[in-house]
């Protein structure tokens, strides 16, 4: 998507763990996100349901061109399809990602002795937590995996 001008970032204090600046509403004690301040003061309130989403990607941002109502949905949808997702096509899965502490060979272990042994007991044979092992029996986990 593209962006009308530079990106213009936020002096306020960020969020360290997802870069969004902070701002303290005039006359409150309230505190939000500066780029939803920034909105509000261009466009009014928010819709119920709704969120402010950055074409830039750049969560700093306040650039009032940046900014664009949306759903969470469409927010979401955004992050999957410029990259920025953990998961997706652009992202590592299974063994490819640094984090796995499984392997393809061993989930595909795990889902053979479902309902043969207790997941209890798959947990503890590979180390792993017990939701772990309810994951990849539902599905939701290691996905790409048949």
């Amino acid at each position: 998507m593209t962006c009308i001008g530079p990106c213009i970032e936020s002096t306020h204090f960020r969020d360290k763990k997802v870069g969004y600046a902070r701002k303290l509403i005039p006359g409150t004690k309230k505190v939000t996100h500066h780029h939803r301040w920034v909105y509000e003061q261009h466009h009014g309130p928010i819709p119920e349901g709704m969120v402010v989403r950055h074409k830039c990607d750049n969560p700093p941002c306040i650039n009032i061109e940046h900014l664009e109502i949306g759903t969470h949905q469409d927010n979401m949808n955004d992050m999957v399809i410029r990259g920025r997702a953990r998961w997706g096509e652009n992202k590592k899965r299974g063994e490819e990602n640094g984090k796995a502490k499984l392997t393809e060979k061993e989930v595909r272990e795990i889902r053979n002795l479902k309902g043969k042994i207790s997941q209890s007991k798959i947990a503890k044979q590979f180390s792993i937590h017990l939701n772990t092992v309810k994951q990849i029996h539902q599905n939701k986990t290691w996905t790409h995996i048949t």
